[in-house]
């Protein structure tokens, strides 16, 4: 993959080029990505003929800074021993000078990178839009590999999905066999930067190594050493490999050194340290032997770095991996009886089976899915609020997912459930996610505070304290504390540590159906069904102010971002409070229905409201003035949410659609509906190129917020989707339903097979 002898562009994410099979070097030919005039296509990377962009959503695409630390990265036959100083690599600037002397020992074949600072890595999870685009313009691709004069078995066709990226590196192979002792100093700060780095003689019965520095010439590419250098050296590549049948034949990989360290976890922690692999072999073209071997009509194989990593669980690559692959004996998929790649589906199950019994796939009835297994749609009958507890634990945990180019056929899907099976009633309140994501709390009829790690699915606390219903949930900015309201008329706030209560809040004369916290947590602002908002400090547990004026249960509130309003919506008014003295200051009066939904702006200067009148409303936080009415229904508006910009709003409703409209102008953009099913709660990614529906008949969908089209179906929830959320990091969708259960559902493992 390095090329010292001449400068390189930057290796990029759509990359489409080749690696020589006798160098191991990759060479862009062109990038699917970018638009064929781009600067990064001009001649010689032309595209090809009848040219297409490769579109794929941003969900699948992770980024992991400081992935792999500064050391050495060795092939199974090399070992590394430091020895000298032992100051450490990547010293800050002007530190004392100290030398590093490393020593290599090479049993036969091998290489070692080394590197003085962290590496950052972003990659694009191998998934079926970027499958079926490769099968789609391999021929053109092909024909213009042609044009420029190669033959077929001289290189191999490749798609970049990944990077590696480190600001410098020094790197040394041994490409023939024989024992071997190498050493190699680093002098100054020992670091790269300073061109400090001497190679050494060998010793032994091996050839002398090849060695490299990057970047170019071994110095560093910022002329300032005080300021931090970029990240530009691509280290290590991970890609889509595309081998025709005909030509395929076994070949030698460069001692292996061109190949991704097998590793594809989506971005979390650091990478590995020490890389194992077969240094006369790469381990994929065992995968492309088996597909062949599996699939006698195929013509080609499309296989990734990441099939090694989903192969092997994450673990070292067994020493005799093709017995391995005939043991796992993985399921392959095909495209138009033409194109064989190792299953997606089935890496996504395994994936969640390997996290514990909460995730095992259940079987279902009836349809049989991708991987022969019998399935079926689930109850989509529904059931009364506190059945969580009478029904099965299989039932409760059993999924699927409906793609449309699938023929609406129902397929079993895997997703994590939370559910305490002892629970008695339902969940009649939205779930509550803590502000970094860890925890989702939900109040029960039964008088309890579920608390759930979202990460290990585990039940975090069963919060008993109130006498009544608990009727809402909502976390502070630190994730330190939940409050829950109750029928009961109080408040409690509980340290999330310890799931004991803090403070018990007294004052209410009714139940207690809204609370928010102010965005630095020092107030809490809650409504009641005694028509109050009240104030508190957080730190006393004192109310220190009442705003008057609401003649109806205040049923949902919220602070605007900056901390310095609070809007109140109770009947078919809001008004807003000045929440460091409870001073009303406007109120918004226009709907001739109960308001049921309330959303407030990112930029804080507007709000909006869906009313049982049929309209969604968007109105001013500085005066309290109605701004557009937007009449898209033809039933009450359950659910509101604003776009990540701000010009847009998503309103669903019970005429089964959810519809999104200019917030300045109120134009239609798209009215996104798939049946005939109540749409009770609606949500928008972060990015804003997702939008998630929870249904009454507890389906969601998930809609793509670009051009308006059904992505997936999910079911699950055997009752109503109460509320809908995305994850912070916009990887999973979690959902709470009347039946009692709240799930975690993968955006990134439904935008894979999507």
């Amino acid at each position: 993959m390095w090329q010292p002898d001449r400068p390189q562009p930057e290796i990029t994410i759509g990359d489409v080029g080749f690696i020589h099979r006798e160098t191991g070097q990759f060479q862009r030919l062109f990038n699917a990505t970018r638009p064929a005039d781009d600067p990064l296509n001009e001649a010689p990377s032309v595209p090809p003929d009848n040219y297409s962009l490769l579109h794929y959503n941003s969900v699948l695409e992770t980024y992991a800074p400081s992935y792999i630390s500064a050391g050495t990265i060795c092939s199974r036959s090399t070992k590394s021993a430091r020895s000298g100083s032992q100051a450490q690599a990547g010293n800050e600037p002007g530190a004392a000078a100290k030398q590093i002397d490393l020593k290599f020992t090479c049993e036969t074949q091998g290489a070692f990178l080394f590197l003085d600072e962290t590496s950052d890595r972003r990659v694009v999870y191998k998934n079926q839009v970027w499958v079926r685009y490769i099968k789609e313009n391999y021929h053109a691709w092909v024909d213009l590999l042609k044009r420029v004069g190669l033959p077929d078995s001289d290189y191999t066709l490749v798609v970049v999905r990944g990077w590696i990226k480190a600001p410098a590196w020094a790197m040394c192979v041994w490409p023939n066999k024989g024992a071997a002792q190498y050493e190699i100093t680093l002098s100054g700060n020992g670091s790269l930067a300073d061109g400090g780095v001497v190679f050494g003689a060998t010793e032994g019965s091996g050839s002398s190594p090849v060695h490299h520095i990057g970047p170019l010439g071994g110095q560093s590419t910022s002329q300032n050493c005080s300021s931090p250098r970029p990240r530009d050296q691509c280290i290590f590549m991970s890609y889509f490999k595309v081998v025709d049948r005909v030509f395929w034949t076994s070949v030698k990989a460069q001692a292996g050194y061109h190949n991704l360290p097998p590793d594809d976890g989506g971005g979390e922690g650091n990478g590995p340290t020490h890389t194992e692999v077969d240094e006369t072999r790469d381990p994929l073209d065992d995968v492309v032997d088996y597909i062949f071997l599996n699939n006698e009509d195929a013509k080609y194989a499309i296989v990734s770095d990441a099939d090694l990593y989903e192969l092997c669980n994450g673990s070292t690559i067994p020493a005799n991996f093709p017995a391995y692959l005939r043991s796992q004996a993985p399921r392959c998929d095909l495209i138009d009886d033409e194109v064989a790649y190792l299953s997606i589906f089935e890496i996504i199950y395994k994936s969640h089976e390997n996290r514990g019994p909460v995730l095992q796939p259940m079987a279902m009835q009836g349809v049989q899915g991708p991987l022969g297994i019998p399935q079926g749609p689930p109850n989509q009958q529904g059931g009364a609020p506190g059945e969580a507890s009478s029904r099965s634990v299989d039932e409760m945990r059993s999924g699927s997912i409906t793609l449309p180019r699938e023929s609406h056929t129902p397929i079993k899907w895997p997703h994590a459930v939370l559910l305490d099976p002892t629970a008695e009633g339902g969940a009649p309140c939205p779930a509550a996610l803590s502000k970094n994501g860890a925890y989702v709390g939900i109040g029960f009829e039964d008088c309890c505070v579920r608390v759930w790690n979202v990460e290990t699915e585990e039940l975090e606390h069963n919060l008993r304290g109130h006498d009544d219903t608990v009727l809402c949930t909502t976390f502070s900015p630190d994730n330190k504390t939940l409050v829950s309201g109750s029928a009961d008329c109080t408040l409690l706030m509980w340290d999330m540590e310890s799931g004991r209560i803090k403070r018990r809040l007294e004052g209410h004369d009714g139940d207690v159906w809204s609370a928010a916290f102010s965005p630095d947590g020092k107030i809490l602002a809650t409504g009641s069904v005694d028509t109050m908002v009240r104030f508190w400090s957080v730190s006393t547990g004192e109310t220190f102010a009442i705003g008057e004026g609401h003649s109806a249960v205040v049923q949902c509130l919220l602070f605007v971002p900056d901390g310095t309003l609070v809007v109140s919506c109770a009947d078919m008014e809001c008004r807003t409070w000045d929440p460091r003295n409870g001073t009303g200051l406007s109120v918004m009066m226009g709907h001739t229905g109960a308001i049921s939904a309330l959303c407030c702006s990112h930029s804080g200067s507007k709000v909006g409201t869906g009313s049982e009148d049929y309209t969604t409303r968007i109105w001013s936080t500085d005066t309290g003035d109605e701004l557009v009415t937007i009449r898209g229904h033809t039933g009450p508006v359950c659910s509101v949410q604003f776009s990540p910009d701000d010009r847009k709003v998503i309103s669903g409703s019970y005429d089964a659609a959810i519809t999104i409209h200019d917030t300045s102008t109120g134009d239609l953009y798209f009215t996104l509906r798939a049946d005939d099913c109540a749409v009770h709660s609606v949500a928008w990614s972060l990015i804003g190129n997702l939008i998630v529906g929870g249904y009454a008949d507890g389906s969601l969908k998930l809609w793509d917020a670009i051009n308006g089209t059904k992505i997936a179906e999910l079911r699950g929830h055997t009752d109503k989707v109460k509320s809908v959320m995305f994850s912070p990091d916009e990887d999973s969708v979690i959902t709470s339903s009347d039946d009692g259960t709240v799930r975690v559902w993968s955006t990134v493992d439904v935008m894979r097979v999507s």
